[in-house]
Formats: structure tokens, C-alpha cells, sequence
């Protein structure tokens, strides 16, 4: 396997592989990191989703709250989880 610099890492690559010219600062750091080891990729994403929270900044601001962080977020859905009833 030939290394090929690219973006600001290295991709482990056939010699034939199309993929030198890949530009991997167009993937999302957290799929960089799932296909790395000690700084080399392995792999090439098929595809990356990006997860985002939509909520009504008016209605927030009427009641006067802020949007709630990640964090926030999943403490209190951990709350609102009740797993031995499949919830």
C-alpha cells in the first residue's frame, strides 16, 4: 500500500486507487475519526449525516428560555426514558 498525503492527514491507498485526489477536509471530523488509525485512514465515507435540533426561537423567547445544550438535551431525555418500559 502507497500513503498519499491528503487534506491534512494521510490515506493508505492501492497504487491504483482514484482516491489520492480525495479531499477529506470535505468530511465531517467525526467520520475522519472513525476511519483513522494513528493519523492514516483506512477508508473513504459513503455517506455522513449530520444530526441538528429545529425548534421555534420565538416561542423560546416568549417564555423567556434559551435553547438547551447537546448536554441539556440528553439529560433530559435520559429523564423522560423509562427502558424497562421500552421507552
Amino acid at each position: 500500500m502507497k500513503r498519499a498525503a491528503v487534506g491534512q492527514a494521510r490515506l493508505a491507498l492501492a497504487d491504483d486507487e482514484p482516491a489520492r485526489q480525495y479531499d477529506l477536509d470535505d468530511v465531517a471530523e467525526t467520520a475522519r475519526d472513525g476511519l483513522s488509525y494513528n493519523g492514516t485512514f483506512y477508508a473513504l465515507p459513503f455517506y455522513v449525516e449530520s444530526s441538528m435540533t429545529y425548534y421555534r426561537k420565538d416561542l423560546f423567547q416568549a417564555a423567556g428560555l434559551k435553547m438547551p445544550t447537546y448536554d441539556q438535551i440528553k439529560q433530559l431525555a435520559d429523564k423522560l426514558t423509562d427502558k424497562s418500559k421500552g421507552q
